[in-house]
């Protein structure tokens, strides 16, 4: 039975972080998968501890055979080191550990061996498994299945929670085009001016405006990591120093500017008449060289003293001290409709022609490749579902159409496209002339294209993900 027939419309999203996650989920379901293969039981393997489970599978050496060569060594390198895998050895109490994730790989196994065997034409599981590590380049699985000759299928892809992430990818994956050193979305957004670095300088000013106007030579540090510290990116105003008492005044009596004035001179008063008169009225020498009437640009270190117009005239390229800007634009915009309001005319005009781009654009091998379809079959899990994944070619009988693609509403700087997918006899199957809405719904998959800031706005030019899919059954996938 096909998964559209039955799967729920539930949503699957991405979830957790990729360094730990992927040790203490896909390391240990090579571990489980290996296990089982070497006859041992669910619970010799799964000791309910995430430390005393991973050292016992490190001893014993029934499970050598079946593992590609270097995975216990790797895994042993990293508990010493207390590196990746010290959430296994702290992470008990967690939703992701390493005890935890041997036997949902135990149970997996049972569950892809019956339909390996049973379903599947009779295959039978392989003996030998690999861990990718990550470094998917040939391909989406994270376990692969060893063999010879080779096996039918590529392997397991693997997300921890209920995620699919189905890729990650350049803009061009999507059919549009840049030009180097400037922002995709940019190369979209002329129409008289360029939208988007209309864009970019309104937020300048607005967070130029709010380090000037609102807090004068304090530092802003719109940027935050998760424990509530600065990202090293901040902005100051720096404002005069002094105020000047007339036109006329000679520059060797303002004491704020010559620090070699003669002592027995009689001071410039300050704005406050009540100052002592014996009062030294000179700023710290660490000032001195800082410009007034500036805005000093700290990135992680590296500083910059400029005006607002040089600021300005410098957006036109994505450059790393601009980040700053970037932050403070995400840290304010859901606060303050004002500044929300700013991105408003870029997205209305990007997003109708990156809609009609893509929808000539995603067709045949292209719809097929951002949707991680390969040339053999291979299995999607994660912690409680099993997919089966077809190989989509012309010999399957599975081929892809894109059957809508909706824009949705900008999440802070990201832009979100609903693609509706389907097969492409999807008429012909359902015996209709026309996909209405409610139909599309029901028999398309649904998946999120994003274009979005990933590595920061205004510092580095936007990525694409494709991700989020609802109702895999759409895409010929097989729930087992």
């Amino acid at each position: 039975m096909r998964a559209y027939e039955f799967l729920s419309e539930r949503q699957l999203d991405e979830g957790g972080e990729s360094g730990p996650t992927r040790y203490n989920t896909e390391l240990a379901l090579c571990f489980a998968f290996a296990g089982r293969t070497a006859g041992l039981s669910k619970e010799q393997l799964q000791l309910g501890n995430s430390k005393t489970t991973l050292e016992n599978i490190l001893k014993n050496k029934s499970l050598d055979k079946h593992l590609d060569s270097g995975i216990k060594e790797t895994a042993r390198d990293l508990l010493i080191t207390q590196d990746k895998l010290v959430t296994i050895t702290k992470g008990d109490k967690g939703k992701i550990n390493f005890d935890k994730w041997v036997g949902i790989g135990c149970d997996h196994y049972d569950r892809i061996a019956i339909d390996l065997e049973k379903v599947n034409k009779g295959d039978k599981m392989p003996t030998k498994f690999g861990w990718v590590a990550g470094e998917n380049a040939g391909g989406v699985a994270d376990i692969s299945f060893i063999g010879k000759p080779e096996h039918r299928l590529s392997g397991i892809s693997l997300k921890a929670a209920s995620g699919i992430t189905l890729s990650n990818m350049t803009p061009k994956r999507l059919g549009l085009e840049g030009e180097f050193g400037i922002d995709m979305i940019q190369t979209y957004a002329q129409w008289g001016s360029n939208k988007f670095i209309d864009f970019k300088q309104g937020v300048m000013n607005a967070c130029m405006d709010d380090a000037e106007f609102n807090q004068p030579g304090e530092t802003l540090m719109p940027g935050t990591r998760k424990d509530g510290t600065s990202n090293g990116r901040t902005i100051r105003f720096n404002p005069p120093t002094a105020k000047p008492q007339d036109d006329t005044q000679d520059d060797t009596q303002d004491d704020t500017q010559d620090d070699t004035i003669d002592q027995t001179q009689e001071p410039v008063q300050s704005q406050d008449d009540t100052i002592d008169q014996t009062q030294e009225a000179i700023q710290p020498q660490a000032n001195n060289d800082i410009p007034p009437n500036t805005f000093t640009v700290d990135t992680k270190g590296k500083l910059e003293h400029w005006t607002r117009e040089k600021i300005l005239e410098q957006a036109d390229k994505n450059a790393a001290w601009q980040r700053v800007f970037g932050d403070w634009y995400q840290a304010n915009s859901k606060s303050q409709a004002s500044v929300k309001g700013l991105i408003k005319p870029l997205t209305r005009l990007v997003s109708r022609r990156i809609t009609k781009i893509m929808e000539k654009h995603l067709k045949g091998d292209d719809l097929k490749g951002i949707l991680q379809f390969e040339k053999k079959p291979y299995y999607y899990a994660n912690n409680t579902n099993i997919y089966y994944v077809p190989a989509i070619d012309s010999q399957s009988g599975y081929n892809l159409k894109l059957w809508g693609l909706k824009f949705g509403e900008p999440d802070g700087t990201s832009m979100l496209w609903y693609a509706y997918i389907g097969r492409d006899t999807l008429l012909e199957d359902l015996g209709v002339n026309k996909l209405s809405p409610q139909m599309r719904e029901k028999h398309c998959a649904a998946v999120h294209i994003y274009l979005r800031y990933r590595n920061g706005l205004f510092e580095t030019n936007s990525t694409a993900d494709v991700q989020s899919l609802t109702n895999p059954g759409g895409l010929a996938w097989i729930s087992i």
